[in-house]
């Protein structure tokens, strides 16, 4: 088995911090909103949180790729974290808990979204690309493994600690999860070509000036699909001939 990328890891186990925590705040939520409201009303919840996945990832995932993967999945932590403490300010000034619990639900359900493409396309510059498959392999394990992980822990959390002390649990995970990868905007793996903010590895748009040249050089992987006589777009740069479109583009 190939040791992965030391960014990799930090990578994974940050995702694995994360996806925990959000798992097990999900069940103490639908948890406490069973005590609050109907049978019905739950059931009414767990439907508004599959439209919202749905909603997000079919209309804002394709734009995902458009920004650094690595930065977008640090300010989904950030943001998540910030959602925390703004719940937990709520709660500890207010009687009212439910609004609260029921914002951060909405945010959170859009930040696992967000964050887990984000991931998935940051991971292309974390390994090699024989590696690829394998890294992707691991990280479609995090969905099932950690996922059902904390819908268990959170099972046996919810008989014990009160909904304020779960969530600061989740916001410890994510602060560690966001502590393990706040150095790793722009990192790859060690033998790989390490390319210029504007040139990624997969959908991030790449502009530079049109040459003659450029238009019988450029390789068959790269997609024109917004150019005039001055600027030319690439939009897809992947695979081997990566390093071919970075020397194109002046890299």
């Amino acid at each position: 088995m190939e040791i992965m990328s030391r960014a990799f890891r930090f990578m994974y186990i940050s995702d694995v911090l994360s996806t925990v925590g959000t798992s097990f705040v999900y069940i103490a939520i639908y948890w406490l909103s069973a005590e609050e409201v109907s049978a019905s009303g739950v059931a009414l919840l767990a439907t508004g949180v599959f439209v919202i996945r749905f909603l997000v990832s079919t209309f804002v995932g394709p734009w995902i790729d458009r920004f650094v993967s690595a930065s977008l999945y640090q300010t989904s932590l950030l943001i998540r974290l910030l959602a925390l403490g703004i719940t937990l300010a709520g709660i500890g000034l207010s009687d009212v808990v439910l609004p609260w619990i029921l914002g951060l639900l909405v945010v959170q359900t859009i930040l696992q979204i967000v964050g887990g493409n984000a991931v998935f396309t940051w991971v292309v510059d974390l390994v090699e690309d024989e590696q690829l498959p394998q890294a992707n392999a691991y990280l479609a394990t995090i969905e099932r493994i950690g996922t059902l992980s904390g819908f268990l822990l959170g099972g046996m959390m919810v008989a014990h600690f009160s909904i304020s002390s779960i969530l600061w649990l989740d916001l410890g995970l994510h602060l560690v999860a966001w502590v393990l990868v706040r150095h790793l905007t722009g990192q790859v793996a060690g033998t790989s070509r390490i390319l210029p903010r504007s040139i990624t590895r997969r959908d991030t748009p790449c502009r530079s000036r049109r040459t003659p040249e450029m238009d019988s050089r450029l390789c068959d992987s790269c997609e024109l699909d917004d150019y005039t006589d001055e600027h030319l777009t690439c939009t897809i740069c992947q695979g081997r001939l990566i390093g071919e479109c970075a020397d194109l583009f002046g890299a």
